[in-house]
């Protein structure tokens, strides 16, 4: 005996006839796929907007990488910068220089840097180091960058990112005055102002101190208050 029936979600779908036993389970898994769906459910070989993409993949930088860094990093400034910092920095800092400084940086230790991956394609990249000796009421972790591509803006690598390199330590960071985006998304992440500032030598533009206590104490604190 053969019987249709209506899926309840909210895109009425109506489930094809089937023999008895086997339309309840094809309900069932009808509903959960629908469910997961309109709760924001993507599926792990789906991208982080539910395209096909290839699946995002954060992982360690070493030496070898340095030139793809060197060209996204150009890449990014370009895309993030043009029009905040002068044309002629913008224009007179090529790939070549910037993978060279990338590779000195890891090689010596200075830097720890995460990028993050969609199948062989570079989207984005987070850097730390230690703060210098003589600061001792800044944290000792200092994001020194991070930079997704335009494209994948509001799409959750950044945030992925940030907490790859610096968890939920403390942390400190500085943060171009013109920048409204970066400093938005700083403050939702724990950062506030500092009133230290400085003129970036490269681009001469205005910068501030951005600091970020110790995540996991203060929710500690708030959940004994």
């Amino acid at each position: 005996m053969f019987r249709a029936e209506r899926c309840h979600c909210s895109a009425g779908c109506v489930v094809r006839p089937l023999r008895d036993g086997k339309t309840d389970a094809r309900i069932k898994r009808l509903r959960t796929s629908h469910s997961r769906r309109l709760a924001g459910y993507v599926p792990k070989e789906y991208g982080l907007d539910g395209a096909m993409t290839p699946a995002l993949s954060i992982r360690l930088a070493g030496v070898d990488d340095a030139d793809a860094i060197g060209r996204f990093q150009t890449r990014a400034w370009e895309q993030s910068y043009r029009g905040l910092v002068p044309d002629k920095y913008l224009d007179g800092t090529s790939w070549s220089d910037r993978a060279q400084r990338w590779l000195t940086r890891m090689a010596s230790g200075q830097r720890t840097v995460w990028i993050a991956f969609a199948g062989s394609t570079l989207l984005g990249v987070a850097s730390t180091s230690i703060t210098p000796p003589g600061r001792p009421d800044l944290p000792q972790l200092e994001l020194a960058s991070l930079y997704v591509e335009s494209s994948w803006h509001g799409r959750g690598i950044a945030p992925i990112l940030l907490q790859r390199a610096i968890g939920k330590r403390p942390a400190h960071l500085w943060v171009f005055d013109a920048n409204t985006r970066a400093q938005r998304f700083y403050a939702k992440h724990g950062f506030i102002t500092s009133c230290e500032r400085q003129v970036d030598l490269g681009t001469a533009l205005v910068e501030t101190r951005w600091v970020r206590p110790n995540l996991s104490s203060t929710t500690r604190d708030h959940a004994g208050a």
